[in-house]
């Protein structure tokens, strides 16, 4: 069985806009820097921890199976 490759980052990114929520207010809303959410979302930063993938889902009000649609 094939899975489909999934790119947080990319998904996070398009999410967020989707949303009209810019990176600096996320990072308000998740007590993160703008500059982190920024690393994440292009793939810099590529392996952020459980705790922190979920403080960002909880600033957007959304679930990882939104993400992943």
């Amino acid at each position: 069985m094939k899975y489909k490759s999934f790119n947080f980052g990319k998904r996070l990114k398009e999410y967020r806009k989707s949303k009209n929520i810019t990176q600096e207010k996320l990072a308000e809303k998740t007590g993160m820097r703008p500059g982190y959410i920024s690393n994440v979302e292009t793939g810099e930063r590529s392996d952020p921890r459980l705790s922190t993938l979920l403080k960002i889902l909880n600033g957007l009000d959304a679930g990882f199976d939104e993400l992943a649609k």
